[in-house]
C-alpha cells in the first residue's frame, strides 16, 4: 500500500511543479504584458466614457486595497482617494510613462501613510 502511495507521489511532483511554474510565469508574463502607463491611467480617468471611468476606479480601488490592506472603501472616501490621485499625477506629469501601480503607491504614501 505505502508503496503504491510513494510511486503516486512522485509521479504527481512534476505535474505540480509544472503547473505551478505556469501559473507563476503565465501571471508574470501578463501582468508584464499589460502594465498600465500613469498616463493611461489619467486618460481613463478623464475619459467621457463610462468603461473607462469604471475601468481607472476599479484599477485605483484595487491597488488601494491591496496596498493599503483595507477593505473598500466608501463612496465618500473614494472621492477623496480619486482627487489625491488626480493631484499627484498633476504634481508629477512628467513620471506619467512609469506604471500607474508604482505611481499610485507613491501617491498614497504621500497622502495617507505620512499622515500616520
Amino acid at each position: 500500500m505505502k508503496k503504491s502511495f510513494m510511486s503516486a507521489a512522485r509521479m504527481k511532483r512534476p505535474f505540480l511543479l509544472a503547473v505551478i511554474l505556469f501559473v507563476v510565469f503565465g501571471i508574470t508574463y501578463s501582468v508584464e504584458a499589460k502594465a498600465l502607463s500613469g498616463k493611461e491611467l489619467l486618460d481613463k480617468i478623464n475619459s467621457s466614457e463610462k468603461y473607462d471611468k469604471d475601468y481607472a476606479l476599479g484599477y485605483i480601488t484595487g491597488v488601494y486595497c491591496v496596498y493599503m490592506e483595507t477593505s473598500v472603501p466608501d463612496e465618500q472616501n473614494m472621492k477623496r482617494i480619486i482627487k489625491v490621485v488626480k493631484k499627484y499625477f498633476k504634481k508629477n506629469r512628467e513620471r506619467l510613462n512609469q506604471p500607474a501601480v508604482k505611481l499610485l503607491k507613491e501617491a498614497f504614501d504621500k497622502a495617507f501613510l505620512a499622515k500616520k
